[in-house]
């Protein structure tokens, strides 16, 4: 009798470990069909956008099955029909999200198509609407893969939304060095840098990645970089932190990759025989790159 139980005790262990291996599986991904994204209750109001302010907005959980973990991403469009539209670039992971109205702004003069100060006009407020793109790309292991499993919301509007001039222009910082004379970075020297700065490409505002085309004369190359024409004490961009210069291993045909520090040491190489160089500066990884540009 008393073996009988062990046995039968053995195989409650046993059926309980499978439950529990069943239970400890991965999250099982499904395909969504609802996605509902409600309508602001403020949404007939007068609404003024403001460059410190966020706009709320909530939405239902796609029906991805227990445990996915989606991102969320805004999309706006001054059609009902989504003809033209702009995705903003802020991902969420909640339900509930806080979108700030400046990139919201920047939509709206980009669907205008502002360019710049000169082309914006001050318009009435007008109708805007919104939806929101739910991807898992990230579960999936990338965006073609997770192509069958996005879902795209329902249009809400907003429909007196007053706009403001919001374009944002590439980042730029500015070389500064023997190569150029010394020029002190200021507002005052502004025209002077024209054909000393590093630019943002315009399809990657915002990356913080700066590049530039420098033709260095023979002899010349000691130079560091400024975030700003704000005088020679503020963001200064080198070699290292200290205020002297550093040679750095520049190899013919091939040039040179290192690292960037907040300070005004400047990079060096003193066999230089002149001509171009493009340089890349990384403010997000803190790097930079010096090819030859012949």
């Amino acid at each position: 009798m008393k073996k009988y139980i062990n046995v039968l005790m053995l195989l409650a262990v046993v059926v309980f470990g499978l439950c529990s291996c069943e239970d400890d599986k991965d999250p099982v991904l499904q395909k969504p069909t609802e996605f509902v994204l409600n309508q602001p209750a403020t949404s007939e109001l007068y609404y003024a956008l403001n460059p410190t302010a966020t706009l709320n907005l909530t939405f239902s959980q796609p029906n991805y099955g227990p445990g996915i973990i989606a991102k969320y991403f805004v999309q706006v469009s001054l059609t009902r029909e989504f003809t033209d539209f702009v995705q903003l670039t802020e991902e969420y992971t909640t339900c509930s999200v806080n979108v700030p109205e400046s990139s919201i702004a920047e939509a709206m003069c980009k669907l205008r198509g502002v360019t710049n100060e000169d082309n914006y006009t001050d318009e009435p407020a007008r109708p805007v609407y919104f939806r929101v793109l739910s991807t898992v790309e990230d579960y999936l292991g990338g965006k073609e893969d997770a192509a069958g499993y996005s879902i795209l919301s329902n249009v809400v509007c907003l429909s007196q939304v007053k706009d403001y001039y919001a374009v944002k222009l590439p980042g730029k910082i500015y070389l500064v060095g023997n190569c150029n004379g010394w020029i002190e970075p200021s507002k005052a020297n502004a025209a002077l840098f024209v054909g000393w700065t590093l630019s943002e490409a315009d399809d990657a505002i915002d990356s913080k990645i700066y590049t530039g085309v420098f033709d260095i004369p023979a002899g010349k190359f000691q130079f560091r970089f400024y975030r700003s024409l704000s005088g020679w004490d503020v963001d200064s961009i080198g070699a290292q932190v200290d205020d002297n210069p550093v040679d750095i291993d520049w190899i013919d045909g091939v040039g040179f990759k290192g690292t960037v520090f907040e300070g005004k040491g400047s990079f060096q190489y003193s066999s230089w025989a002149g001509g171009k160089i493009k340089i890349t500066v990384n403010l997000k990884a803190m790097t930079v790159e010096m090819v030859p540009a012949e």
